[in-house]
Parts: C-alpha cells; sequence; structure tokens
C-alpha cells in the first residue's frame, strides 16, 4: 500500500526483536526463534538495515547450536502434545519444526551461507524420520508415536523448502504423497475450526507448489 504509517510501525516493532531481547538468546520451542527470525528479516528485506540481519544472525547461531545430531530441536513434549502417562515422549511439533525452516530459508536467501542450508535439510530428515506415517502416507503431528495425523499444509513448507535447496528425490516423494493425501475429499474438516483449516490451507499451497518442478506429473 505504500503506508508509511504502517512501516513505522512494523519497524518499531522490529527495532524491540532486534534490541535487548537478543542479550543471553534462546528459546523454548521452534515458534519462539523460527518466527522472531521470520520478523527480522522481512526487516531487512524492507530496509536493508545491517541492524535486522545482525540480530538474526544471533538468532540463527544459537538455534544450530541447539539443533540435535538428529537434526531436530527435541525436548519433553508438553501434555497438549504428548497425552502419554509421565515421562511423555522426547521430541517436538512437526509444523513448529517448519515455521523455523521458514525462518532459516529467509535466511539463507539473504546470506547464502551453506551451514543454513545443511541445517534446513536435516531438519527436514528430522520430521520424516520421525513423524512421517508410511502406512497412511501423512505426517502425525508431533514426534509421539499415538499423536494423530495432522494432514497440516503448514509442515510440507519445510519439506518443500528442503527439496528446493537440495534436490533430494525424498523430499519431492513425500510432498507428493501428503499432497495428495491433503487434497482428498477424506482429509476435509467436516467440524472444529473449519475457517481456520481452509484459510491456512489457502495460504500455503501455493507456497507449497512453487518449490515442486514445473514439470511435476498431475497430483
Amino acid at each position: 500500500s505504500g503506508n508509511n504509517r504502517v512501516l513505522e510501525g512494523a519497524m518499531k516493532t522490529c527495532e524491540v526483536l532486534a534490541g535487548e531481547i537478543l542479550n543471553d538468546y534462546d528459546f523454548t520451542n521452534c515458534r519462539n526463534n523460527g518466527w522472531h527470525i521470520i520478523h527480522l528479516m522481512a526487516a531487512y528485506k524492507a530496509t536493508g538495515r545491517k541492524l535486522f540481519l545482525n540480530g538474526a544472525q544471533i538468532i540463527i547461531d544459537r538455534s544450530l547450536e541447539r539443533q540435535r545430531p538428529t537434526g531436530g530441536w527435541e525436548r519433553l513434549q508438553v501434555s497438549w502434545h504428548c497425552q502419554c502417562d509421565p515421562p511423555r515422549h522426547m521430541g517436538n511439533v512437526a509444523f513448529l519444526v517448519s515455521i523455523l525452516i521458514v525462518g532459516l530459508k529467509r535466511y539463507h536467501e539473504a546470506t547464502g551461507h551453506q551451514r543454513i542450508a545443511n541445517s534446513i535439510i536435516r531438519a527436514a530428515d528430522y520430521l520424516i524420520n520421525t513423524m512421517w506415517d508410511t502406512k497412511k502416507k501423512a505426517f502425525r503431528r508431533t514426534s509421539c508415536p499415538k499423536s494423530g495425523i495432522g494432514f497440516d499444509i503448514r509442515l510440507l513448507k519445510g519439506i518443500a523448502i528442503a527439496y528446493a535447496v537440495s534436490g533430494a528425490k525424498r523430499f519431492k516423494n513425500i510432498l507428493l504423497e501428503d499432497i495428495r493425501n491433503d487434497s482428498s475429499e477424506s482429509s476435509q474438516p467436516t467440524e472444529g475450526a473449519i475457517g481456520k483449516t481452509i484459510s491456512g490451507r489457502m495460504r500455503s499451497f501455493p507456497a507449497v507448489l512453487s518449490y515442486l518442478p514445473k514439470r511435476t506429473k498431475k497430483i
């Protein structure tokens, strides 16, 4: 819109996100650092100010430091992500990891650092290795083996980005299999947060499909 007032408000918010909040930085789940990176990289893209890029780098460095050998950011899952009797499963939530992958991708676009590409690929492998159900050809919502199938298009962004970075057939195949299921009539919402589900898919599907090769056969 070119509305300067909106830009000014956004920049003030991002200046806070690039300020004291980054002292001794840490995070509790992948949504915290993922959205933080996304906001700062949007501010950097809009203004070119190194303040925002440097702030994002602090979060990136901490995120990569805490990425485990599995490629994930395991933690003891909270009760609504794992309803098993204590001790609950260690792991993560699929779409939260995908949010962080989007943030990593935004930083990679600006810097081209290979270590970021490697982190993205490892994180996507983690999602598949710990949450992909080979029989149902869909992702579980969390690492808990008892969690339900999510058919959550948001988490496919992470897989799609990993495919764009690596070109690995594994990511492409998972994408196509899950998209077929997520587009099927049986996966459509029938009750509950229908508006949220539909709008989430409308927002995310174009982004996911944009990463697939143009010659991909009809889904």
